[in-house]
């Protein structure tokens, strides 16, 4: 019964693949949120993807993309009045690919999902079953091998009949056949049969021979086929054979190595085989396969790991905010999966890179400071690792006051040495009287990554003398004005460069000679950060020693 019901989970829901049977179209739901985002179509059927805002706000215009080129609706594509995208049965053109939308309304926009659609396949055999030649009463097992979409179902078959019904014969669902107890009429040629909802295909057959007389038993207890590591996705079926012998038909049992109790949806199928028929994150773990000898204390084991890869759940979804202009807003968004998932953020639909005042934090926080009105909009946290990804969405409102300053005027920013730059303003031409402080912000201009930094100075100062910069190197200023209401728009950004120095440090050399006469210096490029402005040139100084003395020479 647990099998059968397996092989109709393979039918339907496979590793995170999203599957229906022939003659129905397929609906894939690429919104931002959680769930499938695979699905596999057969050759002659069509499919709905579904993109949807998850808000109440104006309606959306919503587009689509196809391997990141914008789809022609006029093709074989065509997009329902709710969003959603019709893949057509008949499209001349490869249904398979990547898919994603993105819906836009007056506030802003969201990217939904990547989604890949996959045509049904099934591949040649990639392991054929092997002769066995077994004694009476002993244990047979053979093993075949194939990929496909949908994930197929294995029966096995012996001189192309089906298997009798016998507790003897179990076919586990990794499609390994185990025989235990044979006789003599088991002999015969096998060969296993994948199935799926496209097609079924047959392994080469294989010779069962059966030895007379019976089995010879091993005189000290072993474990002859010993539990393998493994690594599933969750929703898919693991298995972990383990077989002993000895003089005693010995006693096998399974527990974990650390030491919580077996999960009670695990189950031992045939003598000794340890199966799950759907894995989820609380199988992982370590299993020890122990073998007894009845009546005594020995005892031998051998273990194996269960990896259960899940995709990403977000637990904890970013919320809505409502900030002032030049406040704070912070944006928290946790992700749980195996491998551990990375985490992007998005604002309208476009990835936000973590530079300057924004800021995405060591483990997926997004921290925005200085906020200014074009801040405003959706705020997709995407959690994605090579099984899928999850999207949650919040919105950022930024509000502003009546009678705010306006921004410092005419800004000005001078290099004085290789490590410093003074910046001078003057008072905003608006509502000037009201102010009671300034804030000047600086950046490295260009690249990625760069840390903001600020200084707050008092209503009276109009130039600051910045210090500790680099040599050589690109800054980006700006000015924000406050009064007892709140803080102004930012200044016009002004772009300056320190002066050069001379390099921190000198290249490190490498020597070699391939003749008396020649000797080959080399070396590697300063780092940016010893360079302290354009390397122009470099000169190579040496001396030659005659007997205890050096000539000097360059």
């Amino acid at each position: 019964m647990a099998l059968g019901r397996l092989a109709w989970l393979w039918g339907w829901r496979w590793a995170g693949w999203l599957l229906v049977a022939a003659g129905q179209s397929i609906f894939l739901d690429l919104s931002c949120r959680s769930g499938p985002t695979h699905t596999v179509l057969l050759p002659s059927q069509g499919g709905v993807l579904h993109c949807h805002l998850g808000t109440k706000d104006d309606p959306a215009n919503i587009t689509w993309r196809k391997d990141w080129k914008q789809l022609d609706t006029e093709g074989p594509h065509s997009i329902f009045p709710n969003g959603s995208l019709v893949i057509s049965q008949d499209a001349r053109e490869s249904r398979e690919g990547s898919y994603f939308c993105t819906a836009r309304n007056a506030f802003g926009a969201v990217m939904g999902r990547t989604g890949t659609v996959r045509l049904a396949s099934l591949s040649p055999f990639h392991h054929q079953p092997e002769p066995q030649t077994v004694a009476l009463n002993s244990l047979a097992r053979f093993e075949c091998g194939i990929n496909g979409l949908p994930h197929p179902e294995i029966t096995w078959e012996r001189d192309q009949e089906p298997l009798p019904a016998q507790h003897r014969f179990l076919t586990l669902p990794s499609g390994v056949l185990q025989i235990s107890g044979v006789r003599e009429e088991d002999a015969g040629s096998y060969r296993c049969a994948a199935t799926n909802t496209l097609s079924t295909r047959y392994s080469n057959e294989e010779r069962l021979s059966v030895l007379q007389g019976s089995a010879h038993l091993a005189e000290e207890l072993a474990i002859t086929r010993a539990p393998q590591n493994l690594t599933v996705e969750a929703g898919q079926s693991a298995v972990m054979e383990c077989r002993a012998e000895g003089d005693v038909a010995p006693l096998v049992s399974w527990i974990r190595q650390d030491g919580k109790p077996v999960s009670s949806d695990v189950i031992v199928l045939g003598e000794a085989n340890l199966v799950i028929l759907r894995s989820q994150p609380h199988h992982a773990g370590i299993y020890v396969c122990r073998a007894n000898k009845p009546h005594t204390r020995h005892f031998v084991t051998a273990s194996a790991q269960l990896r259960v890869l899940v995709p990403p759940i977000i637990s904890q979804p970013p919320e809505t905010v409502k900030r002032a202009r030049a406040g704070t807003a912070r944006f928290v968004c946790r992700a749980e999966g195996d491998p551990e998932p990375t985490i992007s953020w998005l604002r309208n639909g476009r990835v936000l890179p973590s530079n300057g005042r924004v800021r995405v934090q060591a483990r997926g926080s997004l921290v925005i400071t200085q906020i200014a009105l074009e801040d405003a909009g959706y705020y997709q946290c995407m959690a994605e690792n090579g099984l899928g990804s999850a999207c949650a969405m919040a919105k950022l409102h930024v509000m502003v006051q009546e009678g705010l300053l306006g921004p410092p005027q005419d800004v000005r920013a001078l290099p004085v040495s290789s490590k410093a730059v003074t910046v001078s303003w003057e008072q905003p031409e608006s509502n000037r009287e009201r102010v009671i402080g300034f804030s000047l912000h600086y950046t490295k201009t260009g690249g990625s990554d760069n840390m903001e930094y600020q200084f707050a100075v008092n209503n009276d100062t109009t130039e600051l003398h910045v210090r500790d910069l680099e040599p050589g190197t690109s800054y980006t200023f700006y000015v924000v004005a406050y009064s007892q209401l709140g803080a102004s728009r930012t200044s016009q950004p002004v772009m300056v460069q320190t002066w050069e120095d001379v390099p921190a440090a000198a290249p490190l050399l490498s020597l070699s000679s391939e003749t008396p006469s020649d000797l080959r210096v080399s070396w590697h490029p300063l780092l940016p950060e010893l360079r302290n402005g354009r390397i122009l040139k470099y000169r190579i100084d040496y001396c030659i020693q005659r007997e205890g003395t050096y000539v000097a020479a360059h």
